[in-house]
């Protein structure tokens, strides 16, 4: 929907997500609203998105690569299944940070 001033009007209650004259055509968004869990992440979804990964890719800014966090992964579940007692405590840092970044929402240092 287009306002008076030349600004895309997208929510109800006249708030404008765009400020300044359009450009292009003028598209009616069709999408119904939906709820987007938004939990912290639980050590089993963790180890899924792990188990996910490719290797020989390294992850942003913090060069971890999928071989380091498989790794880890692997000590955890030596450390369940054999009680090899320590091999997990990377996994367990590393899942504790991510749980942590996500309810902080900012990254420690």
């Amino acid at each position: 929907m287009l306002s008076n001033n030349g600004q895309i009007d997208l929510r109800e209650g006249g708030v404008a997500l765009r400020e300044g004259p359009t450009r292009g055509l003028n598209l009616s968004i069709n999408v119904d609203p939906f709820e987007i869990w938004d939990e912290t992440p639980e050590d089993e979804e963790n180890r899924s998105m792990v188990k996910g990964l490719k290797n020989c890719r390294t992850g942003g800014a913090s060069k971890i690569q999928a071989e380091d966090m498989n790794m880890w992964l692997s000590g955890m579940r030596d450390e369940e299944e054999k009680g090899q007692y320590g091999t997990g405590d990377k996994c367990l840092v590393f899942v504790r940070h991510i749980q942590f970044i996500w309810e902080q929402g900012n990254i420690p240092r």
